[in-house]
């Protein structure tokens, strides 16, 4: 059985996690486009077995210096980390209404929460790089 994998471009990066059946996918890919306040927009693709989700409310910093792929992979994969965390404290308490569980689907936090592993090897990677 493999690890997960990063594959590193110019203005995109993605990470594998998972082989066969299991095998799911984090992307980022700069869009070419900044906001107002000068940040960088960073389209976020997760495609695991179960959906497929798309947004483009990944921002870098607000300076109109582009940060590049490894870095905001870096902050897409602590978004995730952040969700499954969430979602593994509301599985121990009902009652409650975790902060970072809402910042993707329920089938996206459910998955970050079955590769939190994964996705913080990928995280510590990006990072001693």
């Amino acid at each position: 059985m493999s690890g997960p994998m990063l594959d590193v471009n110019t203005n995109s990066a993605t990470a594998w996690i998972g082989q066969g059946d299991t095998r799911s996918s984090v992307s980022v890919e700069f869009t070419g486009d900044y906001d107002a306040y000068g940040a960088s927009i960073w389209q976020e693709q997760i495609a695991t077995p179960a959906m497929a989700h798309t947004a483009s409310d990944l921002r870098g910093p607000a300076t109109k210096i582009n940060p590049g792929p490894r870095a905001m992979l870096a902050s897409s994969l602590s978004f995730l980390g952040a969700c499954g965390e969430s979602y593994a404290h509301a599985m121990r308490n009902p009652d409650s209404e975790p902060e970072n569980l809402d910042l993707y689907p329920r089938e996206i936090a459910e998955w970050a929460y079955m590769n939190s592993d994964e996705l913080a090897i990928l995280s510590m990677e990006l990072e001693e790089s």
